[in-house]
């Protein structure tokens, strides 16, 4: 199975809502002519339409339609949306699975984020035998929510980003690979890149695909990013034979959560 990171490069987004769900729709299919099966688009994909604010999770799903009728599973970016009528707004990814559409909030809100609000839930879905889960940017940064995803055996752990600054690719890239060593799992992750209108400072970042750190993950097939005139494309083989031997010696980096049980912390230390 394939999976695959597509971030349009800086000036190539389209500006409005219905040139977006063209262009994701036109590339997205583009991908699957090539094999591939999962699709993940950047965090805040959708912030470049001038028109966001008009934007309906009916209106989405009616404008990215034509990608239901193909075998895809498609993250098709976030955006803030408001799904219920007086409610804060959500930064909300759009999950296309099985034909079917489905909304996930960002979790970990940022402080500029510190207006919305978050139903506080992770989905996983089945593609071709294999679990499949979403962390949104500062997402993934959170431990907590890498234990707690532990106990479900993630095979893909798909992670859409928007940064800033170096430091902020550093976090999302370091805490990406851990999960994925954690959770024995591969992990994607997709930077918006560019500058929204009314945002100051341009997003950077780079599609990054990252394994477990076991000796079954030795031989696999690297990730080819390529560069094209509009689009970052990153793609990545995921080797399902080396996931199931990788389970197999499930202690040797991915300790249960049960591992801290009856585990203390004692200060040694006392001040004069």
């Amino acid at each position: 199975m394939l999976i695959c990171c597509l971030a349009p490069l800086p000036g190539s987004a389209p500006c409005d809502i219905r040139s977006m769900a063209e262009f994701v729709v036109r590339e997205s299919l583009s991908a699957h002519q090539h094999g591939v099966s999962v699709i993940l688009w950047p965090e805040y994909l959708w912030a470049f339409c001038s028109d966001v604010n008009t934007a309906t999770p009916a209106l989405l799903e009616s404008l990215l339609s034509p990608l239901k009728k193909e075998k895809l599973f498609v993250l098709a970016g976030t955006l803030q949306i408001v799904c219920s009528e007086g409610k804060a707004p959500s930064n909300t990814a759009l999950i296309l699975s099985h034909g079917q559409w489905y909304l996930q909030d960002k979790i970990a809100l940022a402080p500029r984020e510190a207006s919305m609000t978050s139903t506080h839930a992770i989905r996983l879905f089945t593609i071709n035998g294999l679990c499949i889960a979403t962390l949104i940017c500062m997402d993934v940064e959170m431990p907590e929510l890498g234990t707690l995803l532990k106990q479900q055996s993630v095979d893909i752990l798909l992670v859409p980003f928007c940064v800033e600054d170096e430091e902020g690719i550093r976090r999302i890239a370091v805490c990406a690979e851990a999960r994925s060593i954690e959770l024995g799992c591969y992990t994607a992750i997709c930077p918006l890149l560019g500058t929204p209108p009314g945002n100051k400072a341009e997003a950077i970042g780079d599609i990054q695909f990252f394994h477990p750190a076991q000796k079954a993950f030795a031989n696999v097939s690297p990730p080819v990013i390529e560069r094209t005139q509009i689009l970052l494309t990153g793609t990545c083989p995921i080797d399902s034979k080396a996931l199931r031997l990788a389970r197999r010696n499930w202690m040797e980096s991915t300790p249960s959560t049960s591992f801290c049980s009856g585990i203390s912390v004692k200060s040694s230390d006392s001040e004069s």
